[in-house]
């Protein structure tokens, strides 16, 4: 069985490193010996993830800055798969010393600065994956000649993770839920804000915020004077509280994908999303959930209404998303990188 390097020198632990973790831990079972390069620094990493999940044939090595000087560390591997912006660049110099291939996955939706050193990291991959169809165009605006294959992410499997209650007493209030990193910019957490403001005067909803990021104390303070919205900073393993949302609502301003939303789909709990990125690859308006603008704070709290008062379009929604999220399920994910890795062997 070939012997992959997986790069990851990502900060902290969120979607992309999670989703990078589930497909390290999939390819375990299908009998791969794999190790992960990943940032020394990173706290509550993936890492840290990973050592505590005892995945048999898993190295992990952790390197620091410059990164280039662990490139030997490389040279022994029959494959490498790079899945963040640096460790694009560790695959390629790799690659143009030891003449190992390598595999780009994509999960960001932005197109990468169009310069020669880009182009090469990219037109000498041997293989480029994207989460979403957005990030395909994203990356053929690079250039149009690059052959590009669209993976999506997938859900979370629990196994023996438990639900839980949340950590704060609400009573039998109607929770409107979120899940993600505080970054405005990002998730959209400000429209969130807004549209609890619209609805102070329905006593019978909350909004939960779950996540840490840069923006939690100034959206604690902006929401000081409400009493229907709660941030409760970061939890470990926060799909244990999905269960408890009447509704969950997404409303980012950019996404690759939106990895969350499949473990939201799994626990049968209506979705609420932005018109953006990779989520119109998930959530189709209507049909499986609504989709609004981003930014919009009063069609957000019209799209809650709709739900929480109509029983046969939460219903809708939800057999709907069941049904859908069995296409994004780890082994199915697994077995398209395996087809790639086996393909790339072959080629050799």
């Amino acid at each position: 069985m070939l012997r992959v390097a997986h790069i990851n020198l990502a900060k902290g632990f969120r979607g992309g490193e999670r989703q990078t973790a589930i497909l390290i831990e999939e390819l375990s079972k299908l009998g791969y010996f794999q190790t992960l390069f990943y940032r020394d620094t990173s706290h509550r990493g993936i890492g840290e993830y990973l050592l505590s999940k005892k995945i048999p044939n898993l190295n992990l090595v952790s390197i620091f800055k410059p990164y280039f000087f662990h490139l030997s560390k490389l040279q022994n591997f029959d494959l490498l798969h790079s899945h963040e912006a640096k460790g694009n660049q560790l695959a390629y110099f790799a690659n143009r010393l030891y003449k190992i291939p390598y595999l780009i996955t994509r999960r960001v939706q932005f197109t990468p600065k169009k310069n020669f050193f880009n182009l090469a990291i990219y037109k000498n991959a041997n293989s480029i994956v994207a989460l979403s169809t957005a990030i395909k165009r994203d990356l053929e605006k690079l250039d149009s000649s690059l052959s590009i294959e669209t993976i999506p992410s997938a859900f979370y499997n629990s196994g023996n993770l438990q639900d839980e209650p949340l950590p704060i007493e609400i009573g039998d209030k109607k929770i409107v839920g979120h899940i993600g990193a505080v970054v405005d910019s990002h998730k959209g957490q400000c429209t969130i804000l807004e549209t609890a403001k619209l609805l102070q005067d329905r006593k019978d909803i909350h909004f939960v915020l779950i996540g840490d990021g840069r923006d939690l104390e100034r959206c604690k303070k902006e929401s000081r004077e409400l009493h229907n919205i709660s941030f409760l900073g970061y939890l470990d393993n926060p799909q244990r509280f999905i269960s408890n949302f009447s509704i969950f609502v997404f409303p980012s301003h950019h996404e690759g994908l939106g990895s969350t939303l499949l473990d939201v789909m799994v626990k049968g709990v209506p979705i609420i999303a932005s018109n953006v990125g990779g989520i119109t690859d998930i959530i189709q308006d209507g049909q499986n959930g609504y989709l609004i603008s981003a930014g919009d704070s009063r069609e957000l709290k019209n799209r809650i209404l709709n739900i929480l008062s109509d029983e046969v379009v939460r219903k809708r929604f939800v057999q709907n998303s069941l049904a859908k999220v069995q296409n994004f399920s780890p082994q199915n994910m697994a077995e398209k990188y395996h087809l790639i890795y086996s393909r790339i062997s072959e080629k050799g």
